[in-house]
């Protein structure tokens, strides 16, 4: 049996790199590492196959955990790697033992079975256990690296180790997910404290990341099929300020413009309103949204008269406009919703062209009282007084 372990050594190094992503990245777990943690499995799975009496060191297991902590590994990609390497040892001498036609006794082979999955067990607890307590001991500059990272992805930094695509698999973002981008404004709680967000989002198995600044709260969220109504109701459930979420993305070369679209989201919220709203994902919107000073002059010019008006009649003829635009254009449609006659549509639609200039046959027109309305949505709070 030990004349076979050198090369289940090899095999079990290859299926590490080959299904835990950070592990291929020797900058984060240096190759010799891996190898003398892959050799530690491999005496106490000797240990436990030849003498099932034996009880687990579990000194090495111990190590291992709190090497991983100290390198930065998700806790979840060090639980996988005692799994693989055991079980693919045991693989392993199973099929040499089939190969060389042994005369194995299902009883026998059922009992080391046993023994094998305790030993996974065992040797889990211990990585886990250590791994925790020493991931206390370095939160803080773990926390650190965990933001400068959280950095890169929101910059798009292509810096040599921390382009987004490695900063993503450090982080544990999930890279067939999609992503969203959330900003928060949660007052001074933000710098120096652990993200209120991140704890809600994982005990419902959503990975996200997060970075402070001294009044916001910045992150990325991984949102697999399924996950993004549920990211929006914790998020809903934890806000204590208005936090902005931007449409969801595959690439996370795009976080840089998403981070654009939740800080726009935000900011149309006001100041005191707890509330989470969602970009509404539209080119237009975007577009607006990453130019704001035109967008504002874009409202005053084309809505600026509205503003003299009482505000019931300028949500009644604002409301008008937008079933019209909604209904493709017909007064019709937009009567049925409105619940009012069609006439009526059709008049506050000549009281808008009065008061705009614009009207609703020139394509020009249309276009620059969409793109008006779009920048309104995206600051409610506008006045055409505000200098």
């Amino acid at each position: 049996m030990r004349a076979q372990i050198p090369d289940l050594l090899d095999e079990v190094y290859t299926t590490l790199t080959e299904r835990i992503r950070l592990y291929r990245d020797a900058q984060i777990v240096p190759a010799d590492d891996l190898r003398s943690s892959i050799s530690d499995h491999a005496h106490a799975f000797l240990a436990i196959v030849t003498d099932p009496d034996t009880d687990p060191d579990p000194s090495t297991a111990r190590a291992i955990g709190i090497r991983r902590a100290h390198q930065g590994l998700p806790l979840s990609d060090v639980l996988r790697e005692v799994h693989i390497a055991l079980s693919r040892l045991w693989e392993g001498l199973l099929a040499r033992a089939l190969q060389e036609k042994c005369d194995i006794e299902t009883a026998t082979m059922l009992s080391a079975t046993s023994r094998i999955w305790q030993l996974i067990d065992a040797r889990s607890v211990a990585v886990a256990e250590a791994y925790r307590a020493a991931s206390a001991e370095v939160s803080g500059t773990f926390g650190e690296q965990r933001a400068a990272m959280v950095e890169a992805v929101m910059s798009g930094c292509t810096a040599p180790g921390a382009d987004p695509v490695r900063a993503a698999a450090i982080l544990g973002l999930p890279p067939d997910a999609e992503y969203v981008v959330v900003v928060a404004d949660i007052g001074g709680a933000a710098e120096g404290g652990a993200p209120p967000f991140e704890a809600a989002l994982a005990a419902k198995g959503v990975v996200s990341a997060w970075r402070s600044t001294p009044a916001l709260l910045e992150g990325v969220v991984a949102v697999r099929p399924g996950d993004h109504e549920v990211a929006l109701e914790i998020l809903r459930e934890v806000a204590t300020g208005p936090t902005g979420v931007s449409p969801s993305y595959r690439s996370l070369t795009d976080s840089p413009r998403s981070l654009e679209l939740s800080r726009a989201a935000m900011a149309a919220l006001g100041p005191d309103r707890a509330e989470v709203n969602e970009f509404e994902a539209s080119p237009l919107n975007a577009l607006l949204a990453r130019a704001p000073g035109e967008a504002t002059r874009l409202m005053r010019e084309v809505f600026g008269r509205l503003t003299a008006l009482p505000d019931d009649d300028r949500e009644m003829l604002l409301e008008t406009l937008s079933a019209y635009f909604a209904h493709g254009g017909s007064a019709e449609a937009a009567a049925k919703a409105l619940h009012c006659h069609a006439n009526t549509v059709r008049y506050r639609l000549r009281r808008l062209h009065e008061l705009t200039g614009r009207t609703l046959t020139s394509p020009q027109s249309i276009a620059e009282v969409i793109m008006a309305m779009y920048a309104m949505r995206m600051n409610p709070r506008w006045s055409a007084s505000e200098e």
